[in-house]
């Protein structure tokens, strides 16, 4: 369950008052990485956007200033970050589905097969509110570059988006796009979740 934060005790007080009420509060940035390894697992039967998420949820929940989120103006921390996706229905249309957070690759990736295959048949949303999330998107069918999406001011979640991967001689690259809310995020929280992605993707074993 979300925690409320008492601002007085929040140690990034000043960078959340100064960005809390902007118009344009948020920063994108992009990156490249090597997904050779868990590329070589999407060959062996693993799918590899449910490899991405897993990564990215394991990463983005070993950095503290992720589970801080804001809600009506107000700060709450989560013990666990979430991962967001969205998933296409039998009518065509999109549903959106938030992946709770597992330890296990194997019981995330069950989770994962259940939760798309509930929206598919069902066309139904399975969205959990109440809790910091990271959201994400899969652009396939062009190796974008850099991709920016421009939400509305009031939307704290943070938000990665990617293209198509890219073959290289013996590596497979992904170009990652990472838009964070400035308020509770700076640029070395930026970098710093890269890293940890990137280690992610190199460490990862079923």
């Amino acid at each position: 369950m979300d925690k409320k934060i008492i601002l007085d005790d929040y140690k990034r007080k000043e960078l959340y008052l100064r960005f809390l009420n902007e118009t344009h509060n948020s920063v994108c940035v992009s990156g490249e990485f090597d997904i050779s390894k868990i590329y070589r697992y999407s060959r062996k039967g693993h799918k590899l956007n449910c490899l991405l998420l897993y990564c990215v949820q394991q990463a983005v929940n070993k950095i503290d200033d992720f589970h801080y989120k804001i809600k009506n103006k107000e700060l709450f921390y989560s013990e666990k970050i979430l991962t967001c996706s969205v998933a296409k229905g039998k009518d065509d249309l999109l549903y959106y589905i938030t992946y709770p957070y597992q330890n296990s690759y194997l019981d995330f990736a069950k989770q994962y097969n259940e939760l798309n295959a509930s929206a598919y048949n069902n066309c139904v949303h399975h969205w959990i509110e109440d809790s910091a999330k990271l959201s994400t998107s899969a652009m396939v069918g062009f190796p974008f570059l850099s991709i920016n999406s421009d939400v509305e001011s009031d939307y704290s979640n943070h938000y990665l988006l990617w293209g198509s991967y890219k073959k290289s001689f013996l590596k497979v690259k992904l170009d990652i796009s990472f838009k964070f809310h400035h308020g509770l995020l700076d640029g070395g929280m930026a970098v710093e979740f890269f890293n940890k992605l990137q280690e992610e993707f190199d460490n990862f074993r079923v």
